[in-house]
């Protein structure tokens, strides 16, 4: 892979999992990483010191996407982090979110909550 030196990336969804592990390659490869977490504060942070403990250079960034106002925190998260007009260079939208019920229960409300994680026109 291309270094990624001088290179911003955001991450959605990467305190764990394929979130987790694309932060740490693009990392590797000399991005600056933004490991955004929409609860799990600890998994972001373990996350983020993972990156750092090979060399690399991470922040985590609160945002939970689906809700309202979800973009404009993740963007106030990215200004305090990066200064103002800094651009993401790379973005890996990997944030989503499941619902363990059956069919039956699934309600219009958690169908557009899903929905709306994983389907971001604006970011």
């Amino acid at each position: 892979m291309a270094s990624l030196a001088g290179k911003t990336a955001l991450v959605t969804g990467a305190g764990r999992g394929i979130g987790r592990a694309v932060a740490e390659r693009l990392a590797a490869d000399g991005a600056l990483v933004a490991v955004n977490y929409a609860r799990d504060e600890v998994a972001a942070k373990e996350t983020v010191a993972a990156i750092t403990r090979r060399g690399g250079r991470a922040f985590p960034v609160r945002a939970e996407l689906g809700v309202p106002g979800d973009v404009d925190t993740l963007f106030a998260g990215l200004d305090r982090e990066l200064g103002a007009d800094a651009p993401v260079d790379v973005l890996v939208h990997n944030a989503g979110i499941s619902v363990h019920a059956a069919i039956e229960d699934v309600s219009p409300e958690i169908y557009d909550r899903g929905f709306a994680v994983t389907k971001r026109d604006a970011v």
